[in-house]
């Protein structure tokens, strides 16, 4: 789930998040904004820096971000793999791996490489939060929760945090729990238009259908709104992940 970090993706059958577990990561600006010119000149630059020192942190984690947020997820992750290896005492490192472990939705190799980091006792809340993000992709959603909640402790009212322990309420057949959480997440600093798109279709899994069209298209500019109408109706089509959560 944000955060994230940018968190994106609303939940999909293989339901890794409801904002985008796994998200791009921070080094990586909005791919999807950029005009075709200034893409190119980005991706040239990213490239050419990561083939100087494949191994290196301010080298590779760019353009593995790059080739993740244009999903090319396979390339992404065995760069990670060579940086991780490089980088085995460095905990951030790591739990960006795993994170793209995720992404892939190889979640056993991703407990795996954070099970590693956690014997250093990190004091991150994304560790804590890639551990519940992992969990759940696994079917644990109590353990899951417990570490949304470490996270919490380390981030208080994180909205990345927030909406991915709402994802693990979703897969818990907790709406009104997850639809609480996703309406904490969308009150904080910082989130993502994508947790309206979520709070959206919670609501309307609980049958509210005109009241999760107008949570969709409130308090966001005109073209965000289209696309949060967009993406709730999507959802919704016949057939939908979502299917099985409704009430």
């Amino acid at each position: 789930m944000e955060a994230i970090r940018n968190r994106t993706a609303v939940i999909v059958a293989t339901a890794l998040s409801l904002a985008g577990c796994a998200s791009v990561g921070a080094n990586t600006p909005a791919i999807n904004q950029m005009s075709g010119e200034q893409r190119a000149l980005y991706q040239l630059n990213v490239e050419r820096n990561y083939y100087r020192d494949t191994t290196g942190i301010t080298t590779a984690l760019p353009y593995a971000d790059y080739l993740e947020a244009i999903g090319e997820g396979d390339r992404a992750e065995s760069i990670m793999a060579s940086v991780a290896t490089s980088h085995k005492s460095n905990p951030q490192i790591q739990v960006r791996y795993a994170e793209i472990l995720l992404q892939n939705g190889n979640a056993p190799k991703a407990l795996d490489v954070l099970t590693q980091v956690e014997r250093s006792q990190p004091t991150d809340w994304r560790f804590y939060d890639v551990k519940g993000q992992a969990l759940d992709l696994s079917g644990d959603h109590t353990k899951a929760k417990a570490a949304f909640g470490q996270a919490l402790k380390l981030s208080p009212d994180n909205p990345a945090v927030l909406t991915d322990l709402a994802t693990s309420y979703v897969l818990s057949h907790n709406l009104p729990e997850a639809e609480a959480l996703l309406k904490r997440a969308v009150t904080q600093r910082g989130a993502s238009p994508e947790v309206r798109q979520n709070l959206a279709l919670v609501v309307a899994l609980q049958g509210r259908k005109a009241e999760a069209r107008e949570i969709a298209a409130s308090d966001v500019s005109r073209q965000q709104s289209r696309l949060n109408l967009k993406a709730l109706a999507d959802a919704q089509r016949p057939g939908s992940a979502w299917a099985s959560y409704a009430m």
